[in-house]
């Protein structure tokens, strides 16, 4: 099994050293597994360059260096150009780790089935900043293992209506391996599709597109891997500094994915359906309450979006009104 990991990094030397490490480790535990590493620097000023030579003598590390920094959706897509052979892609967040029997269970998977599988989509471990395992957190809502077999429109929506997180919908990095055949369609494609440009999940966007293209040509294989193979560093805001405001501008963007690629309102309400289950009414209602201007503004604009219908708009006059009445009531009581 050939299968080649690619790293875009920035300023995240310590979290890389633990990436590299867990890698090393599951690499002893499945030495069949033929590892090639792909690293782009985003010309980073701590010490990532020290770090990744000290793995160079022992992990096969290909180490690319941006003489500035081209920002984190370019470096992204740099590392995939930098692929040039075959088996599968795992792209890794520099921050999150590995399980150490991770490349063992993903080559089980390839003995075992007949087809080529173009995607794996991979379970997450939720950790503290300090990786202190927290929960498992599951992306589908069968408790076991899935082959979806993707050939047309309805074999596309069942699909979507098994996904509950938006890891589902390849959301987190980490969590996804790919065939070659998809590295190599998304080369084409960050040249020839700049819609990825003002997006911030332009892996949800184009991997979406190659199955939703290819479904109606050639059976598009994805797997779900209950096993819990990932170690996600949570507590990293990288966007704005508040927990909601990021999670509005996840949505927003994820969002615009439905309307730009899907022309099939079940394909559509089947995908929107995953986002109002992940940022929930409560979400919106806590923004009421922010004391940032900003955030409330934002709030109003995308709720109009993301909940037209009347009875969504009812909740939330029914939320402002509790909201106001638990107000007078803490100046009564004071």
């Amino acid at each position: 099994m050939k299968l080649t990991i690619g790293i875009p990094t920035y300023n995240r030397s310590k979290q890389l050293d633990g990436l590299l490490n867990s890698i090393y480790i599951a690499s002893l535990n499945e030495p069949q597994v033929k590892l090639f590493i792909l690293i782009s620097d985003n010309n980073s000023e701590d010490d990532t360059f020290n770090v990744v030579h000290k793995w160079k003598e022992t992990l096969n590390i290909n180490y690319h260096v941006n003489e500035r920094n081209i920002g984190p959706i370019k470096n992204l897509f740099y590392v995939a150009n930098m692929f040039n052979g075959q088996g599968y892609f795992w792209f890794m967040g520099d921050d999150d780790e590995i399980a150490e029997d991770s490349f063992k269970i993903i080559r089980s998977y390839l003995d075992i089935k007949e087809e080529n599988i173009d995607f794996f989509i991979l379970n997450r471990k939720i950790c503290t900043r300090q990786m202190e395992p927290i929960k498992n957190d599951s992306f589908f809502s069968e408790k076991k293992d899935i082959h979806f077999k993707i050939s047309n429109e309805k074999s596309f929506v069942s699909y979507l209506k098994k996904v509950n997180h938006t890891g589902g919908i390849f959301g987190l990095i980490t969590s996804v391996i790919a065939c070659s055949d998809f590295i190599y369609y998304l080369k084409k494609e960050i040249i020839t599709d700049r819609f990825w440009e003002d997006n911030l999940f332009p892996h949800v966007y184009i991997i979406l597109k190659y199955i939703y293209l290819h479904k109606d040509r050639q059976t598009v294989n994805v797997m779900y891997i209950f096993n819990t193979l990932i170690n996600f560093r949570s507590g990293v805001l990288s966007k704005s500094s508040s927990k909601n405001l990021n999670a509005l501008l996840d949505y927003k963007n994820l969002h615009l994915i439905a309307i730009k690629l899907f022309d099939s309102d079940k394909a559509t309400s089947a995908y929107i359906r995953i986002l109002r289950k992940n940022y929930s009414l409560r979400l919106f209602y806590m923004l009421q309450n922010s004391s940032s201007e900003y955030e409330r503004e934002y709030d109003k604009n995308i709720r109009n979006i993301i909940y037209p219908c009347f009875y969504h708009k009812l909740v939330f006059i029914c939320l402002q009104s509790l909201n106001f009445f638990v107000k007078i009531l803490r100046l009564i009581k004071k």
